[in-house]
């Protein structure tokens, strides 16, 4: 049987899948979900595309432990000097929208070699927003492809892309526009990991000091008010179902995440008490997976009422839905594509300004008079959750538990359906045929290489007096073979960068090849043309050991007139 690849060859770097200095967002969450299904999926092969060794080992380190025993996957680890190898999977899968980037690096080979495909996670900073503009301005051909994960994403993305389109008409009078293709797929969850036990559930109320008969509502997510949800809306809510429910009914709120800092800690902890008095307010650090999934088993009611733009899809409402618990959401982007309302649980409405009435805070940001989280944080103030709604939703629940069940019940049947990696994986699978498709039968032939624009010696011909050619005459100045104590060799000023870097663009002296060269010449004048053809060695590699021989004044140009 033949073997089969993984979708596409995946772009893996430290930052979109391992978080730093306890700073885990919802990008590394589904980065490292999305390893794990590649590590746990039925396909026989998979490639990675990696920028050098360092990496290399950080993601073998991270990948190996995630293979089930019984699973055997070949890897193949590709860099970026050979990135047109990737075609064997359908071309590379990347963990932003930088499509723009990559298919320029892609101009060094040929546009038909494979297709490039982005995925969105917040579309509001100015450095995404820049990415989606240069799916225009950027060779980005109709076979590469950037997933939105939600409806309200993609009408984002096809918003910049009308006002990028209408500009580009505008100035450059263009009559067609390639387009990448823009497929709704949303974000995957493993929901086999969230079949918690009632001896789980028992044991985690237990630690939690929580009675049987208390209802447990849990939030999870960063802990932010600023860049995530306001928890003004939340706790309003439950503090509002203190005369509504019977006082024999104990209500608590988990709330599993993380602080920035103990500024943002002390707001949650002193406005939880003063705002839901009567709720047993608890927090857990929800970088312990450990921690999640207990909580999860403990609680009754998922709740997360997020009101921030820089929220696109939500993987942990979905979480909250395979642990088999009715949610409680906004209607509010990814979040409506996911739960159904008054099936898996409740969505609550939101309400914001209409368009226009932002224009000095993008102004403000893009002309960098506020950053990127005073941003996030206006435009939040200005997003209201229907909080009477919220309290007549969460109460509804608290008091039917058959409700409850049935609700959860739903939930997570829809969890296990719609969006296990297994089905996401077989619409990445649909997906990449359908660009190899456009790919094989699209006439488009030409490749403007982009690199050779930026080649250093086009960029900057004018600036010396002299360029080394195939006639440009070579002299000894003195040695005729040189020692590795030779300042070539020894001196700390060359060779500055990192030294991997400098052996692959083939930057570091090599004695054998300095002495092979300087053996060439036995007092005579050498065209560097007969270089070439003397050594066994690629033209390049001499080339520019014979430049830094020149530099370093082991060579010299010898004129017509000597």
């Amino acid at each position: 049987m033949e073997s089969v690849n993984f979708p596409w060859a995946t772009l893996y770097v430290d930052d979109a899948f391992n978080y730093k200095d306890g700073k885990l967002m919802g990008r590394h969450a589904a980065g490292l979900s999305y390893i794990k299904a590649i590590a746990s999926s039925e396909y026989d092969n998979a490639g990675f595309l990696l920028a050098n060794e360092a990496v290399a080992a950080n993601f073998v380190n991270i990948f190996k432990p995630l293979v089930p025993k019984e699973k055997k996957i070949n890897i193949e680890l590709i860099d970026y000097l050979n990135v047109n190898k990737s075609e064997k999977y359908g071309g590379i899968f990347i963990h932003d929208p930088a499509l723009g980037y990559f298919s320029s690096l892609r101009s060094n080979f040929l546009h038909k070699d494979y297709s490039i495909i982005g995925i969105t996670h917040t579309t509001m900073s100015d450095g995404v927003m820049n990415y989606i503009n240069d799916l225009y301005t950027k060779p980005v051909m109709e076979w590469d492809a950037l997933i939105c994960t939600s409806k309200s994403v993609k009408e984002t993305v096809q918003h910049l892309e009308s006002y990028q389109e209408d500009m580009l008409r505008q100035k450059l009078d263009i009559k067609k526009i390639t387009k990448p293709q823009l497929p709704i797929i949303p974000l995957g969850i493993h929901p086999e990991e969230f079949n918690h036990s009632k001896e789980q559930r028992n044991k985690a109320r237990t630690e939690l000091k929580i009675d049987k008969d208390d209802i447990v509502l849990i939030f999870v997510g960063r802990l932010s008010f600023h860049a995530k949800a306001h928890h003004f809306s939340m706790y309003k809510a439950l503090g509002n179902l203190s005369g509504k429910v019977n006082k024999k009914i104990k209500i608590h709120l988990i709330q599993v995440g993380w602080f920035a800092n103990d500024f943002v800690k002390d707001v949650f902890i002193k406005e939880a008490k003063d705002i839901c008095p009567d709720i047993n307010c608890i927090f857990l650090d929800g970088r312990n997976q450990n921690v999640k999934h207990d909580a999860l088993a403990a609680s009754d009611i998922f709740i997360s009422l997020t009101d921030n733009f820089q929220e696109t899809f939500g993987l942990t409402p979905l979480e909250g839905m395979a642990s088999g618990k009715p949610v409680v959401v906004t209607d509010w982007n990814g979040y409506r594509d996911t739960v159904r309302n008054d099936i898996d649980g409740f969505t609550i409405p939101t309400t914001t300004l209409k368009g226009g009435d932002g224009l000095d805070m993008a102004y403000k940001y893009i002309s960098g008079q506020i950053n990127y989280d005073i941003y996030m944080a206006y435009t939040s103030q200005t997003v209201s959750v229907d909080i009477e709604n919220a309290t007549n939703k969460i109460e509804k629940l608290i008091l039917n538990k058959e409700l409850r069940n049935k609700m959860g019940d739903e939930a997570k049947k829809r969890a296990f359906n719609d969006f296990s990696w297994n089905n996401i994986v077989n619409m990445y699978s649909d997906l990449r045929d359908e660009l190899n498709s456009i790919r094989q039968h699209s006439d488009e032939s030409k490749t403007i290489n982009y690199i050779k624009a930026i080649d250093p010696y086009h960029l900057f011909s004018l600036y010396p007096t002299n360029t080394l050619g195939d006639e440009t005459k070579l002299g000894i100045v003195k040695e005729k073979k040189v020692d590795e104590d030779h300042y070539l060799f020894i001196s700390k000023s060359i060779n500055l960068s990192n030294f991997n870097a400098v052996a692959d663009i083939s930057l570091e002296p090599k004695i054998n090849i300095v002495n092979l060269i300087l053996g060439q010449f036995k007092d005579q004048v050498l065209c560097l043309g007969d270089l070439f053809n003397n050594l066994d060695i690629d033209n390049i590699v001499i080339k520019r050991h014979v430049m830094m021989m020149i530099k370093f004044n082991l060579l010299n140009i010898v004129s017509d007139n000597e």
